[in-house]
């Protein structure tokens, strides 16, 4: 009996071993584990194992070319080289050094600001005196921070509708969200990378916090029949932003601060481990301002301009005691047109009289510095005076649109 049970359990699990590894070789092979992927990227399509290139085919060795003489040197010019004068760069406006943006204004927001420039660095001498060094222009980029609350307060609204209204993109992005800007924001700001819609970038903080966020994601979503897909927690969440321009956008939430950009640019917003502070400080302003423009490449925003060569503008509005403070610093190609351009811009006033009369005439009265390209100037303005502003620059938009 103790020999039949020992050859019943051998059989067993001879049998038991077989099975097993039946099942292992007809098994099929598990899918891999996914990664986590970034906050706001979707995870990336598997990969396409392309099929292996054919051998290349070896070609006989042609014969060498018959190779004609040389024809004598000239000889070398007996005069000195000339040394090139140093080319002189311009910092972006959302750059690293700003040119157009006041020491605090917006730090550490989209695509960091600095202080103001006055052009030295490089140089160059394509035009203009001989050594005299010329400011190149950085990326076309224009940026709008507005605070909207103070603003309505100063009957404003109007006006900065149709300065929103006018930026490239601005319609699209918002339209089925239900954020009304002038009501719903206590912040906003818009980047414009050159005038493609698809480059726009928002900004701002509502007042409602994050659940009146997350609704206006979720309604922007349904209208293409689709739900947003949360990643993160409660404090700190982003998503897919699905408008109606076919632009793939994502969306950053924390604490009623948000940014919608272009997904491939929200790592360079926000950092690759964002964190809920550098939301909130993509819209941040300094105390009392209610509204800064800033203008690199301004060719391309105010092409009536280009003739008097204006490459940079800054035109910032603060509340100082209860009444409005304008501050204004344009940059030039050079020295000498700096000082030239209240005539140059005197020569536009018949054309652009009607469409630009208060930048045309706050340039004009513009002081220029001692040996810079830049000129400044800084007065106090009325509600009136503002709208004008709004206005022209929203027409200025407009038309560089057509071109």
């Amino acid at each position: 009996m103790l020999l039949r049970g020992v050859l019943w359990v051998g059989l067993s699990l001879v049998l038991h071993a077989a099975l097993f590894a039946v099942v292992v070789l007809r098994a099929p092979e598990l899918p891999a584990i996914a990664t986590e992927p970034e906050l706001w990227m979707e995870a990336a399509p598997p990969a396409v194992v392309p099929p292996p290139a054919p051998p290349p085919v070896v070609a006989p060795p042609s014969p060498a070319p018959v190779r004609s003489a040389r024809a004598p040197r000239a000889p070398k010019s007996a005069a000195p080289p000339v040394a090139a004068a140093p080319e002189l760069t311009a910092p972006v406006v959302d750059g690293p050094s700003s040119v157009a943006v006041a020491a605090g204004d917006g730090a550490h927001a989209i695509g960091s600001t600095g202080g103001p420039s006055e052009g030295a660095g490089h140089a160059s001498t394509s035009s203009g005196t001989a050594d005299e060094p010329e400011r190149k222009p950085g990326p076309a980029q224009l940026s709008l921070w507005l605070e909207p609350a103070r603003l309505d307060s100063l009957a404003l609204a109007r006006p900065t509708i149709a300065l929103l209204m006018a930026m490239p993109g601005y319609a699209d992005i918002l339209r089925g969200s239900g954020i009304r800007p002038l009501l719903d924001l206590q912040r906003l700001r818009l980047r414009l990378s050159g005038l493609q819609p698809e480059r726009l970038i928002i900004a701002g903080v509502h007042h409602e916090g994050d659940k009146a966020l997350v609704a206006a994601a979720e309604r922007v979503a349904a209208m293409r029949d689709q739900a947003p897909v949360w990643r993160g927690d409660d404090d700190f969440r982003a998503t897919s932003w699905v408008d109606g321009s076919a632009t793939d956008r994502g969306l950053a939430v924390h604490g009623g601060a948000f940014v919608i950009a272009p997904r491939q640019a929200m790592p360079e917003l926000l950092g690759k481990s964002a964190t809920e502070e550098s939301v909130q400080a993509v819209s941040r302003l300094r105390d009392r301002v209610l509204a800064l423009i800033t203008i690199e490449d301004a060719a391309r925003y105010l092409p009536q301009l280009e003739s008097c060569e204006l490459q940079a503008l800054r035109i910032s509005v603060a509340d100082s005691s209860g009444s409005p403070r304008m501050t204004l610093a344009a940059h030039y190609k050079t020295a000498s047109l700096a000082h030239d351009a209240p005539a140059c811009l005197q020569k536009l006033g018949p054309e652009l009289g009607a469409q630009l009369p208060t930048l045309l005439a706050w340039l004009a009265r513009a002081e220029v510095g001692e040996g810079g390209a830049s000129a400044q100037l800084s007065t106090g303005v009325n509600s009136n005076e503002i709208e004008k502003l709004f206005n022209e620059l929203a027409w200025a938009l407009r038309s560089a649109r057509r071109a």
